[in-house]
């Protein structure tokens, strides 16, 4: 990807899809007027529904903020790059739009991290409400919880596997060598991708106990079905570079390539699959029974 020279500073990327981002740009914009260094924040809206897109206009009067709404959707990774490639300055800090921040050291601890010079990549990490929001998004917290909401520490374990695009600052230098693939499309894994680039290329990254709240949740029916379109993703990301096969999920596919049992897991979760969808619409749903739900999707995108 090329790019011009980026200048001194710290640009933060935000794409917005369809949620309202004011209380988040009223927190970055009051941290960063703080700090010592030139800033920017960029959010590009991708094709949301007239609702946000004036809900939004909001922000236009912030200052050192560019907005812009593209004329079409373009995607996860492309919107990414594309934010990248018209940033300023020289630090890319990629925040989701459905993010609040946790307390106003954030920035500062960024700040300090970007004067370190300890690597090239930071992620600072994600969290949830302490108590369920509602049953409409019980599968969404309690994946997260379970799954997302992890330490510096338990990250560093597998630093480049357990990396996410939110949260995540970048040297503009690096991310203009590995941008996001934009072929995908759809939602789910570009995260992983990236990782798996990054480490394939020793790039330097480090895990901080610097997370955002992650408020936006999908509803269970919703997020089932990004599951599931996340799913086949994976699958195309191990068939189109052989990356992704160690993650968990994966090897117990392929324990079940390599024993002849996917006919047989298939014909259970035939079987079981009223219970499990249930379960997973339920008040406290199950995150188990959510990975037999991944599985058989990865079953299903083998065959096809």
């Amino acid at each position: 990807m090329q790019q011009s020279p980026k200048a001194q500073g710290i640009s933060v990327l935000v794409p917005v899809y369809c949620y309202a981002i004011e209380p988040l740009i009223q927190q970055l914009v009051t941290q960063l007027s703080q700090l010592a260094v030139a800033w920017e924040i960029r959010c590009y809206d991708d094709a949301s529904t007239a609702f946000f897109k004036q809900k939004n206009q909001n922000i236009i009067s912030y200052k050192n903020l560019i907005y812009k709404e593209l004329p079409e959707n373009v995607g996860r990774s492309r919107i990414r790059n594309l934010l990248a490639k018209e940033a300023a300055y020289q630090w890319l800090l990629f925040m989701d739009c459905d993010s609040l921040l946790p307390d106003q050291n954030y920035i500062a601890r960024y700040a300090d991290a970007m004067v370190s010079g300890a690597a090239q990549v930071y992620v600072g990490g994600t969290v949830y409400e302490k108590t369920l929001p509602s049953q409409a998004v019980s599968l969404r917290w309690y994946y997260g919880r379970a799954r997302e909401q992890t330490t510096a520490a338990q990250r560093t374990a597998q630093p480049y596997e357990r990396l996410t695009l939110n949260n995540m600052l970048i040297s503009a230098q690096t991310y203009a060598q590995f941008p996001l693939d934009e072929t995908l499309t759809t939602y789910g894994h570009e995260d992983t991708l990236f990782g798996f680039l990054l480490a394939q290329n020793a790039v330097a990254i480090r895990h901080l106990d610097n997370p955002v709240y992650h408020v936006g949740l999908e509803e269970n029916q919703i997020f089932i079905q990004k599951t599931k379109t996340a799913t086949r993703n994976l699958y195309r990301i191990y068939t189109q570079y052989g990356l992704g096969g160690q993650t968990r999920l994966f090897q117990a596919f392929l324990f079940l390539q390599k024993w002849h049992l996917v006919a047989l897991f298939a014909a259970f979760y035939k079987i079981s699959e009223p219970f499990i969808v249930k379960n997973l619409l339920s008040a406290a749903p199950s995150v188990r029974l959510l990975d037999l739900l991944k599985l058989h999707t990865l079953c299903q995108a083998a065959k096809t």
